[in-house]
């Protein structure tokens, strides 16, 4: 272990490989309230809770978490002490279960600390681990159940991860049933998000049936293993519910758990929601109101507002009951401010009262912050937007405009690939044709005339999210008329709109393989952004014109290549291709998802460099100037990183990638090998990367400077800097070429990069590999 910095390649939360540098859009407040407001930490998965605890004292990183507090190593520190402490008491005997916790926590504890003799104490800990690990080799289950146990709590994003990483570490612990417990509870929250979103009233859809299956499979031989395992119980029981089988005997396993452990305050919340819906009231009111003497947290006081809201349905007394709801849903509220349910109690408790301007404004409050719950943030609003819609405290311009996004998101719950949660497809189209249906009321039949032209264009739209081509262009053509009549419409709405359907029919007719009807109508497609461009509608970096032509060339760039893939493995794209041209002009109206697949060809990038026709500096600097803009054209799509995880959502982390492979493309990634080359060689490469990074200040600096007419001293500065360097750099290059060549000969000379095969040519960009070969074969 020669490298001081060897413990950095072993695993822990901190190690990039890990994936938890994504979570910027968590609440790391309400991370911690959550983990530490759970009486069930003391028993499950006791160990994986410290490390994680420790992870949320210590996340080191800027803007790791949101709204991140100062790191606390002393509080971290501590929790991983706890850790230890508990790995020896549980584990004395499970040699396995000492090397896989103690690796992580030891590892963990090398990025904290600064004091060198303590430093110098966990080194030899890790020494020792690293010596025993090989006689061991179950002891990565533990680690990689560390990491499953993290992630599961970060939200559905990281689902798919943690249960392969739950998953392999049961394969060699088959009997370890609070693993097994772990993976159940994360399938069922999976399934309970999916079902939320439908809604509990319509029939369960196969899909999600499957889901609750697989948790009471996992859920049965957990009890199987452990049948004293009482919070297990509590959770069959309701799974049993949720499946709408066996109500006796979901009955019966809730009545169980709680005579085992009345005091878990996570079984009592579970079987009062199932006494809630089933019955009696008055067994889960007197649950729930014990509870909260036990326990003043916001979750218990929400339950309370479920019940009295459940109740006010079947009561003649309904004010009385919703007053009571709504004061449970405030106290929830006061507790914990960021508590969607019962924020989103509290609105429609205010609506069912008559308070609708309270309620109007609590309603806008949660469609305008996401309460910084990033993962369920689209299926949050969507339940609120329902609600405020049934509320009926909006008038029909604010309506209009909840109807369209309601449409919008459902779309995306049930039809996107790149969306954190899916449901099953076509199990929102109860919801979908409910929206049509008011929106084509208010467009036809509504006395305000700019309200029916408002609401027609929001149900054109809407048609042409669900693909429904000819009522969209039918409804385009309507509106267009109705302009040209009264003006009452704006052109530029419209004809996007026209330019979308044009474009959505081609991209079909293209996957039919009719490429000469898919090109006729992406030249219609083009016409329109040309009209759009003549009006001058466009206030935003990258406008509706923008989107149109990006559509377009994005979809002739993936056309053109059929072999195009999103990794950095990718087959060499070649320069001046026709692939090559569209992904550049879709690039330079905006679009994010070209950016990624022109910066994943790195090794064409770094050898075409100074290419003169290629222009890629150039390019590369109108790829930073589209990772500038707040929200670009076309993020939908899905990043995979190094490590392997996957981001989806993030337009953030997605441009931070890009950047990244951007300074890939300018450090260029040479390796040097000390033995065969001395310190010329070394100074070369140096100037070489110093080269690129100036050659892409000066492009970037000369789109800018374009724009706010201010380009004449910023222009003639960074373009002196690269004749400076780039003199200097040629002429140490002919150099050094010829006093190698003299002590060495023409093939070790152009011999100095090493790849994974052992020595490969050097080749920066044919140009200067040119100029490097002709001086050596000079000399020689």
């Amino acid at each position: 272990m020669g490298d001081p910095n060897w413990w950095k390649d072993n695993p822990c939360p901190l190690h990039p490989g890990w994936g938890l540098q994504d979570i910027s859009h968590l609440d790391h407040a309400k991370l911690k309230l959550t983990i530490d407001t759970d009486d069930n930490v003391k028993e499950v998965m006791v160990v994986e809770t410290l490390i994680y605890r420790a992870f949320l004292a210590y996340p080191k990183g800027k803007g790791m978490l949101y709204n991140q507090t100062r790191n606390n190593s002393s509080e971290a520190l501590e929790f991983l002490q706890q850790a230890e402490d508990k790995v020896v008491s549980l584990f004395r005997n499970c040699q396995n279960a000492k090397i896989g916790y103690g690796i992580v926590i030891n590892t963990f504890r090398m990025w904290i600390i600064a004091d060198a003799s303590q430093l110098k104490e966990f080194q030899a800990k890790l020494e020792a681990l690293e010596k025993d690990k090989t006689h061991f080799p179950k002891h990565k289950a533990y680690i990689d159940v560390v990491r499953a146990y993290i992630l599961s709590r970060f939200g559905p994003r990281w689902r798919e991860e943690a249960l392969s990483l739950y998953q392999d570490a049961i394969k060699e612990f088959p009997r370890n049933y609070q693993w097994l417990f772990g993976k159940a509870l994360m399938v069922g929250r999976e399934a309970r998000h999916q079902r939320v979103v439908v809604g509990w009233g319509c029939r369960l859809p196969r899909d999600i049936r499957s889901i609750f299956k697989e948790e009471e499979t996992l859920l049965k031989n957990v009890l199987r293993i452990n049948p004293r395992f009482n919070l297990a119980r509590a959770f069959y029981g309701q799974v049993l519910h949720n499946l709408e089988r066996c109500p006796r005997r979901a009955a019966e396993e809730i009545k169980e758990a709680l005579n085992g452990d009345s005091e878990n305050r996570t079984i009592c919340i579970l079987a009062a929601k199932f006494y809630r819906v089933k019955g009696p009231f008055s067994k889960a009111e007197t649950m729930l109101r014990e509870l909260v003497r036990r326990v003043n947290i916001a979750e218990v006081h929400c339950q309370l507002g479920c019940l009295y809201r459940s109740k006010a349905y079947h009561t003649n007394d309904a004010v009385s009951f919703r007053k009571t709801a709504l004061h449970h849903f405030e106290k929830a509220t006061d507790l914990d401010n960021c508590h969607y349910p019962s924020r989103l109690g509290s609105a429609q408790m205010n609506a069912m009262l008559g308070n609708k301007e309270i309620a109007r404004n609590l309603y806008m409050d949660l469609f305008e912050n996401e309460y910084k719950d990033k993962p369920h943030h689209v299926s949050n609003e969507f339940k609120a937007l329902e609600s405020a819609l049934e509320s009926e405290a909006f008038d029909p311009p604010d309506s209009t405009k909840f109807l369209h996004r309601l449409i919008e998101l459902a779309v995306v719950l049930t039809d996107n690939a790149d969306s954190v949660l899916q449901v099953p497809f076509r199990s929102l189209d109860h919801t979908i044709d409910k929206c049509l249906r008011k929106l084509e009321t208010l467009s036809f039949h509504h006395r305000d005339v700019d309200i029916r032209q408002d609401a027609r264009l929001k149900f054109a739209n809407s048609n042409l999210m669900l693909q429904r081509l000819d009522v969209a262009l039918k409804l385009y053509n309507n509106l267009y008329e109705d302009y040209k009549a009264n003006g009452k419409v704006r052109p530029a709405d419209v004809i996007f709109g026209f330019g979308k359907c044009y474009f959505i029919k081609g991209n079909k007719v293209k996957a039919d393989g009719n490429n000469e009807l898919a090109e006729t109508l992406w030249k219609k497609v083009f016409l329109f952004a040309d009209e759009l461009t003549e009006i001058g509608d466009q206030n935003i970096e990258f406008g509706p014109s923008d989107e149109l032509y990006a559509d377009v060339h994005l979809a002739k760039a993936k056309a053109s290549s059929s072999s195009l893939g999103l990794t950095s493995d990718t087959p060499n794209l070649e320069p001046g291709s026709e692939t090559w041209q569209h992904l550049k002009l879709a690039i330079q109206r905006g679009s994010l998802e070209a950016c990624y697949i022109y910066i994943s060809y790195l090794q064409v990038l770094k050898e075409y460099f100074f290419k003169a026709d290629c222009n890629i500096p150039k390019t590369l600097a109108e790829i930073q100037v589209v990772c500038e803009v707040e929200v670009p054209l076309h993020t939908n799509f899905t990043v995979t990183c190094q490590n392997g995880s996957k981001v989806s959502s993030d337009i953030i982390a997605k441009k931070d990638f890009i950047q990244t492979a951007i300074n890939e493309v300018m450090g260029y990634g040479i390796i040097i090998t000390p033995d065969s080359v001395g310190e010329s060689i070394s100074s070369i490469t140096e100037q070489i990367i110093e080269l690129r990074e100036n050659r892409l200040k000066y492009e970037l600096e000369l789109l800018r400077s374009k724009k706010s007419n201010t380009w004449e001293t910023a222009y003639k500065k960074a373009l002196s800097d690269v004749i400076r360097v780039a003199r200097n750099m040629l002429d140490n290059c002919i150099s050094v070429c010829q006093v190698r060549t003299k002590l060495h000969g023409y093939t070790e000379v152009n011999y100095i990069g090493t790849g994974s095969n052992g020595s490969v040519p050097f080749t920066f960009d044919h140009g200067i590999t040119r100029l490097w070969q002709v001086q050596a074969k000079a000399q020689h």
